[in-house]
């Protein structure tokens, strides 16, 4: 037969707690004495699994040569918690940690002070570097423009300029193991970004209401056919040539030319139906009457479309 369980007295008190002590848990009233008690790290606020220091645990990096109590292992021993916790705050590691505590509010309270001249001087940074980019990207755009070797001609071409420009001598001076931006990946980087803007700029000197353009095929180095359509229009009451882009083609007849003239001027954003002439060379394919790229040019783009036989002078 089951036995009942022993009944509370008239107090209210536990007949087997009475005869073996009171039950030792952790008591919130010692994190008032000890505000650095904290529970485990998944679970901080429940040191009543296992009292840990938040100090040591986040600055104390020397913990080894200790038994890791406090730190790696949390503290149950609720006979002696008090004991223990006492011990422990009087370490040489527990009081380093407070230390570092202190020293890192510190630092938090002059972060305004901090941070704004952390930005003030980033700013500045960025400024020289700036201008040492617009002096290297107009020393090469002067090569390019010039038709010389820039991947020759930039890099003394810099150094002579840094010894009369102190932005340059003293960039020179600073990273002259590091970036000077002068291999020949970061040139050719700096062509592409060259070519880039020069093309937008152009197409947005471009008017899209009344156009025209010459178109001619030529063979790059890799024997690859390229279809080069110029752009004419007028800005600023100047007539204006822009060669704009360059296209390979695998399809040289009448009809291929054509579909690739309108994908290219799809790929410019310039409406078809408002390129009011075309010209190209006599070849039959071009000027073909029946069925050459004049004739579906005016059919597919602009009925009105001027055909031009571009003829070489002399």
């Amino acid at each position: 037969m089951a036995k009942r369980p022993a009944a509370a007295d008239a107090d209210g008190n536990d007949p087997k707690q009475a005869r073996t002590g009171p039950q030792r848990k952790y008591k919130p009233e010692w994190k008032t004495k000890y505000p650095w008690i904290c529970g485990s790290i998944a679970r901080p606020n429940n040191p009543e699994e296992g009292m840990y220091c938040a100090l040591c645990v986040k600055h104390g990096r020397a913990w080894k040569g200790t038994d890791g109590a406090f730190i790696l292992r949390g503290i149950d021993d609720w006979k002696k918690a008090l004991e223990l916790l006492a011990r422990h705050e009087g370490t040489d590691l527990h009081r380093a940690s407070v230390d570092a505590e202190r020293h890192s509010e510190a630092i938090m309270k002059s972060a305004g002070t901090v941070f704004n001249a952390l930005v003030a001087s980033h700013d500045k940074q960025r400024e020289d570097n700036r201008c040492v980019m617009k002096r290297i990207v107009k020393s090469l755009y002067f090569l390019i423009k010039h038709k010389l070797a820039h991947h020759t001609l930039l890099p003394p071409l810099l150094e002579l300029l840094a010894e009369h420009d102190p932005v340059l001598s003293k960039y020179h001076e600073q990273h002259e193991k590091y970036a000077l931006y002068v291999s020949g990946r970061s040139i050719t980087e700096w062509v592409q970004c060259i070519a880039e803007v020069i093309h937008a700029e152009v197409l947005r000197d471009i008017p899209t209401d009344c156009y025209s353009i010459m178109v001619d095929e030529s063979t790059d180095i890799s024997v690859t056919r390229e279809l080069g359509p110029c752009v004419r229009y007028v800005s600023g009451g100047v007539i204006q040539e822009r060669l704009v882009v360059t296209r390979p083609v695998a399809d040289f007849t009448a009809v291929g030319i054509t579909a690739k003239i309108r994908s290219i001027l799809d790929e410019l954003g310039l409406r078809q139906t408002r390129c009011f002439s075309l010209g190209a060379d006599g070849a039959a394919v071009m000027s073909g009457k029946k069925t050459g790229v004049q004739v579906q040019a005016r059919v597919l783009m602009n009925a009105h479309m001027l055909y031009v036989w571009c003829m070489r002078t002399y």
